[in-house]
């Protein structure tokens, strides 16, 4: 559950996808962006106009999924406040959604 404006302030429950996974053998066949549509449609039906999800900020182990999300039209949320002391990275990295959640680096997405 996550709030529409930030991810350490939660204000009311939203559409949130979590840890879509495509086996092996059939990666490269757009059952990736079959099975985002089908969850960005179920928040729809449910009255939601945004869905949110997280991804791993990684340029190398992260480049997959950020290009299907980023190509599916997802942007980055950014939040001052909890990204405050990793300002020196520049508004560039910050404004693409970058969270450190347990040390990892994540990127926070919506649509």
């Amino acid at each position: 559950i996550l709030s529409n404006t930030s991810f350490s302030q939660q204000k009311q429950p939203l559409p949130y996808v979590s840890n879509v996974l495509i086996k092996d053998e059939y990666r490269g066949k757009g059952y990736s962006k079959l099975l985002m549509v089908a969850c960005e449609g179920l928040a729809k039906n449910w009255g939601f106009l945004d869905v949110y999800l997280h991804v791993d900020a990684d340029s190398v182990s992260g480049n997959v999924a950020q290009r299907l999300y980023r190509g599916l039209g997802y942007n980055g949320v950014a939040d001052t406040e909890a990204n405050a002391k990793y300002g020196w990275m520049g508004p560039e990295i910050l404004n693409k959604g970058l969270y450190m959640v347990e040390g990892v680096p994540l990127l926070y997405l919506r649509k």
